[in-house]
């Protein structure tokens, strides 16, 4: 069975990342072949302190950056950090439902070397941007299933891929901030 590395950045949001951990606790996916990956990119909360306190039914690996790096920094050293064939990434403000893993499994089995885009709906409580207006209007949940789709629909909050592909394409460019 294939090894999955859930990998999460977060900075400055402990309340809605203890959320996204609490729905990540009761995934259908197999425990012992999940590790969570969580990168708290020099939080000013209590998000370090939250992290080594806390016990999953997964392996939990959390990781604090010295500085502020970015996004896409903290996505690379949980990618560089993790174990897993699989690399899925959630954002730090996710609920995930039960079968979230399980899922994008499911996918790369039948569709190897290949991204996983799934649908995400923002919580009323994120409010309103131009970023999430976009994404609520124009995200990947306008095609269909299982279809392929441009690689701007890679906004990776619910998103995998082989962990090994993205190594090979030299992960994310982190000036992008």
């Amino acid at each position: 069975m294939t090894t999955v590395s859930v990998v999460i950045p977060t900075f400055g949001k402990r309340p809605v990342l203890e959320r996204t951990l609490e729905s990540l606790r009761v995934q259908t996916y197999p425990t012992e072949l999940t590790e969570i990956v969580v990168v708290d990119d020099h939080s000013d909360d209590d998000t370090s302190e939250y992290l080594r306190s806390l016990s999953l039914p997964q392996r939990l690996v959390a990781i604090r950056h010295d500085e502020n790096l970015g996004r896409a920094a903290a996505r690379n050293t949980g990618v560089r950090s993790a174990t897993g064939e699989l690399i899925v990434f959630v954002d730090d403000d996710m609920l995930c439902e039960p079968d979230l893993i399980e899922q994008h499994v499911v996918f790369h089995q039948d569709h190897p070397r290949s991204v996983a885009i799934g649908d995400a709906v923002q919580a009323p409580e994120l409010g309103h941007s131009t970023a999430l207006s976009y994404l609520d209007e124009m995200g990947v949940h306008k095609h269909e299933s299982g279809s392929r789709v441009p690689a701007r629909y890679f906004v990776t909050n619910n998103s995998s891929v082989e962990r090994q592909s993205i190594l090979d394409v030299g992960l994310f460019d982190e000036s992008f901030r």
